[in-house]
């Protein structure tokens, strides 16, 4: 019976740590602009865990358990990663030079200012990668071309990139008759 609730007690204590991590976690905009209760709640939980896995040997041994596993299959695996994601097909060098041309070779954000000798990035606009017409290709300096993928306001950013569809269209419409 005793051991009954040893192991009770184990399985309580990782709970906890659970909440207290979660707990942890949820309060990291708090700490960003309260870094010195933040480091003392850090320094608290950095105890508390060392404690416990120092006075609960059940809890230790999980735990090396769930570490060696994860370390070993990482070990493992190590390089296989990109050989499990999708691969990229290149754009054709073809279409980079119409996109580019369209283009003017500068960034095809109206609102850019990004001047001087910048590597200028292409940009699916759609967000298939695979999909490689000259309608959704954007030629884009990397701010933008970051903002594109990253920033909250996406709409702004598709709007910038749509505004140039009908002159895309166009320009791709003048090359076909011309071919």
């Amino acid at each position: 019976m005793a051991n009954a609730n040893k192991k009770v007690k184990s399985e309580v204590w990782i709970g906890v740590v659970v909440v207290v991590l979660v707990g942890y976690a949820l309060i990291a905009d708090w700490a960003s602009k309260n870094p010195i209760p933040f480091w003392v709640l850090t320094v608290g939980l950095v105890s508390g865990s060392g404690y416990i896995l120092y006075k609960y040997p059940q809890v230790r041994s999980k735990v090396w358990g769930y570490t060696s596993k994860t370390a070993k299959d990482l070990i493992a695996n190590f390089g296989t990663v990109e050989e499990e994601t999708h691969p990229r097909t290149p754009i054709p060098i073809g279409m980079k030079r119409i996109v580019e041309a369209r283009a003017n070779s500068r960034c095809e954000n109206p609102n850019c200012n990004e001047t001087g000798d910048v590597r200028v990035q292409y940009h699916h606009i759609d967000g298939d990668r695979d999909h490689h017409s000259v309608t959704n290709i954007a030629f884009l300096c990397p701010n933008c071309h970051n903002k594109a993928h990253h920033t909250t306001d996406q709409l702004t950013v598709k709007r910038w990139i749509n505004d140039n569809y009908k002159r895309r269209k166009a320009y791709v419409d003048d090359i076909r008759r011309k071919n």
